[in-house]
């Protein structure tokens, strides 16, 4: 089974809108000037940042910026250049082992269905079953989807 990880707390539109906010912001952004940036609550978005950053899409501490992948599936996003975005977003996945992980469960499984791959997902994630973590957790299945990781 694999260990246990953050969850997103968004949508996957959320969290592409605060990805492309990263790209646009200073080189170290605060809550505030990124919340300004994306219209977005800083709660959102912090809820976020512990999963881009375990994703490598984000690094630093009170104040955060895009790593290089981050920028680049920032800008892709951004340019609506869905074939390298969907490649960023594999290499995303796939550096991190915790959810490169999940794919290789859904190999051993022979498919899930969404609904079942989100339950599991939040299952292993050690989360508890509140509706911000099946939030974050259908998140996880829909960057898994948009890198088309071999599901």
């Amino acid at each position: 089974m694999v260990a246990e990880f953050n969850l997103p707390g968004s949508s996957i539109e959320e969290i592409q809108k605060i990805v492309k906010g990263y790209v646009h912001a200073p080189e170290k952004a605060s809550l505030d000037n990124l919340s300004k940036l994306t219209g977005l609550h800083g709660s959102v978005i912090s809820r976020s940042n512990k999963f881009l950053t375990d994703i490598g899409l984000i690094s630093g501490g009170a104040k955060k910026g895009a790593t290089e992948l981050g920028k680049k599936l920032g800008r892709a996003l951004d340019h609506k250049q869905t074939h390298d975005a969907q490649g960023y977003w594999k290499e995303a996945v796939q550096t991190n082992e915790k959810v490169s992980g999940l794919v290789t469960t859904v190999r051993i499984k022979g498919g899930m269905t969404d609904k079942d791959l989100s339950a599991h997902v939040l299952y292993v994630s050690g989360q508890k079953n509140t509706s911000h973590n099946k939030t974050g957790a259908r998140c996880v299945v829909d960057v898994l989807l948009a890198a088309r990781a071999g599901l």
